[in-house]
């Protein structure tokens, strides 16, 4: 979300000759090499190598604004109230990725989606496969890799999951104080 706003908040910036633009697209070139770390990180090899280019180039149009005398006597209310909503985002991102587990850290828990009463009931996922496998389960997704397992709590209740490429969604239901093991492995 932060670097969408960039996005858009560099599309406005475009038309305007405001003071302190450059130091702007230096902020905007540090979110998108952010975010090419994380995308790398994840294997999406193509969208990081996207981002680490627009990083690049943002970062040599803030040199070259730099070397420019601003027109402009500032930033208009329009571009304060991006700059505030996107201070905003960052803050929640930075939140959310301190929820995420460190590298080599097992997650026991996701910290997905809306927290639910806690009735003691629980879905515990199990990779017992060679190669990582990816689960919806009430259409979150879950990438767990070869031996991970994770537990999500869950309110006692019906609830749909799938394998992707290995088992097609069906309905099972967990009770109160359960926990209903999905133990993705050779039959």
């Amino acid at each position: 979300m932060v670097v969408l706003l960039y996005g858009v908040e560099l599309d406005v910036l475009n038309s305007l000759e405001t003071a302190d633009r450059d130091k702007f697209m230096r902020e905007a070139a540090d979110a998108y090499r952010e975010r090419s770390r994380i995308l790398r990180a994840k294997g999406r090899l193509s969208a990081a190598q996207a981002d680490g280019k627009r990083a690049a180039n943002l970062e040599a149009e803030a040199k070259k604004l730099a070397s420019a005398a601003p027109t402009d006597k500032g930033p208009s209310p329009q571009l304060k109230d991006l700059a505030k909503q996107i201070e905003e985002l960052r803050k929640k991102v930075n939140e959310a990725l301190e929820q995420l587990p460190k590298s080599g850290e097992r997650s026991r828990q996701a910290n997905f989606g809306p927290t639910q009463p806690d009735d003691g009931s629980r879905i515990e996922l199990v990779n017992a496969w060679g190669s990582p496998v990816t689960v919806i389960l009430d259409g979150t997704t879950y990438a767990l890799r070869p031996g991970e397992s994770r537990t999500v709590v869950k309110r006692a209740g019906p609830f749909t999951y799938e394998v992707r490429d290995i088992q097609t969604r069906v309905t099972r239901e967990v009770k109160a104080a359960e926990t209903y093991t999905i133990r993705i492995g050779p039959r």
